[in-house]
């Protein structure tokens, strides 16, 4: 995963550069390779270039600080060294730090490549400022060709049994709860009403409301086996309730009645099924077509766009697979060091989101397998990130030379879309991403994505079907949300 270059070393962004970066510092430098992708920087910043930062620092103390006796801006400097010494110290270093880093790196054209690892930093005012850093650069490899890659995809066409088992989706979507006779009430149906729990023939607990589907499994947070049986037997009549004795989970809101046997008494008000609309002229106008047949279109239309869409991703993968096997490229080991232990931890969920809509990132740092799945399938896992990380430094030095970059216009459009799908804003799921640092996992995948459809428009396709090779745009791809589903069924 290529990082945030700017972020992650310290160096300033353009907007900082007007108020920090003043002028050059004159940081003396040398560059020692000590592999493919790491170098150590031996740097020194002259104590002329240290004491004007120092300087300007007590000014601009000074004019905002006021102590007891002295008007503002006319604290004395040995007064303000004692009290905030230690502090303006500490933020003239980590500013220099960053300075003088970001003018090594430009005057020595190294491509940075994760953080900085600061390994020495002697800071005195009135001295040369010393640092040594190591850092990772991006490696030096020859791109292969990447354009005219012949590719074989073969585009299947839509069966019609596909149309009717999505039109049956459809139907049932629309699904919804009628009454009927408690005694006719089967394992598919809704049974409501309330229960109570009762330990030593003693009520402990009630609920007012509640309901199940025998065929899950479930009366609300109680798991019970044979439910479907247990109900198929129980009478119903005369306000009899359904009595059973089930375990109190541990996730139970009463804490004291957790892990309990307890007997559950579930007393019915109604019964409720399940009724799928006709799959009719009728369902096909309360949907907004004018006929069945403009709806069995639409259907077919859609699987096929998506069908086209799976196959373009198909397509892409072969090439970005074909264009891997022809690249050695020397991995920075301390990046893919930290990939391999952010991975053994847990990560934040993204926001749900169609699958072409995940972070491609999110591929470089897999979730661990469990203890059990053995040595081999680790070694597995390293295997697939470093692959992973390979496309991501191929693809990202195509995109470099064809210069095919990302808008904040297309992040905002990937945010709408992940947020709606959410239904939460916009402007608060992207205040989230921005926090944790996913915004910037968000652009690399667009970013990918753009790079990937560009490499399928420049090549050259057999058997996928006439928009295969050479059509089709750059731009990543805005899933609509889906269509609203009933809410039984």
């Amino acid at each position: 995963m290529e990082p945030d270059t700017d972020k992650e070393a310290g160096v300033e962004t353009p907007e900082e550069e007007s108020t920090t970066r003043r002028k050059s510092l004159g940081t003396l430098a040398e560059v020692e390779v000590l592999g493919p992708c790491k170098r150590r920087i031996k740097a020194t910043v002259p104590s002329s270039a240290v004491q004007e930062r120092l300087d300007s620092n007590y000014q601009e103390l000074a004019a905002s600080v006021q102590l007891p006796g002295f008007r503002r801006g006319r604290v004395p400097r040995r007064l303000l060294e004692k009290r905030y010494g230690a502090d303006i110290n500490a933020d003239v270093k980590e500013s220099l730090l960053g300075q003088s880093l970001a003018e090594v790196i430009e005057k020595h054209e190294l491509k940075l490549f994760g953080s900085p690892s600061f390994e020495e930093a002697q800071f005195a005012p009135g001295e040369d400022f010393h640092y040594e850093v190591e850092i990772e650069v991006q490696p030096e490899f020859d791109l292969p060709e990447y354009k005219g890659i012949e590719v074989d995809a073969e585009l299947r066409p839509v069966e019609a049994a596909e149309i009717d088992e999505e039109l049956e989706k459809i139907r049932r979507s629309r699904s919804t709860l009628v009454a009927i006779e408690p005694q006719k009430a089967g394992a598919d149906d809704f049974f409501q009403g309330y229960y109570e729990l009762y330990r030593d023939g003693v009520r402990v607990k009630s609920r007012t409301e509640a309901s199940f589907r025998p065929s899950q499994g479930w009366i609300v947070e109680f798991e019970i086996a044979q439910l479907p049986e247990k109900v198929k037997s129980w009478t119903r009549q005369s306000g009899e309730p359904l009595v059973l004795t089930v375990t109190v989970p541990p996730y139970f809101a009463d804490e004291v009645l957790r892990g309990k046997e307890v007997e559950l008494r579930f007393h019915l008000s109604e019964t409720k099924a399940v009724e799928a609309p006709s799959l009719d002229e009728a369902l096909a106008q309360a949907m907004g077509y004018e006929s069945l047949e403009e709806l069995r279109k639409d259907v077919r239309e859609s699987l096929e766009t998506a069908r086209e869409r799976d196959r373009d991703r198909a397509i892409e993968d072969k090439i970005v697979q074909l264009l891997v096997d022809q690249v050695h490229i020397d991995l920075p080991e301390d990046f893919l060091k930290r990939q391999q232990e952010a991975s053994s931890g847990d990560a934040a969920p993204l926001a749900e989101a169609p699958e072409e809509d995940r972070m491609e990132a999110e591929a470089a740092a897999e979730p661990p397998k469990s203890v059990a799945s053995g040595e081999g399938e680790a070694e597995d896992d390293v295997e697939r990130m470093k692959k992973k990380l390979k496309e991501v430094i191929l693809l990202g030095r195509i995109g470099d030379k064809e210069k095919i970059f990302v808008t904040e216009d297309e992040v905002n459009k990937r945010v709408a879309v992940i947020a709606t799908l959410n239904r939460i804003p916009p402007a608060r799921l992207r205040e989230e991403l921005s926090e944790s640092g996913r915004l910037d996992e968000m652009r690399l995948a667009l970013r990918t994505e753009k790079i990937k459809a560009f490499l399928r428009r420049k090549a050259k396709i057999s058997g996928a079907g006439p928009e295969a090779s050479g059509g089709g745009s750059a731009e990543p791809e805005t899933p609509a949300p889906p269509a609203e589903a009933g809410s039984p069924g």
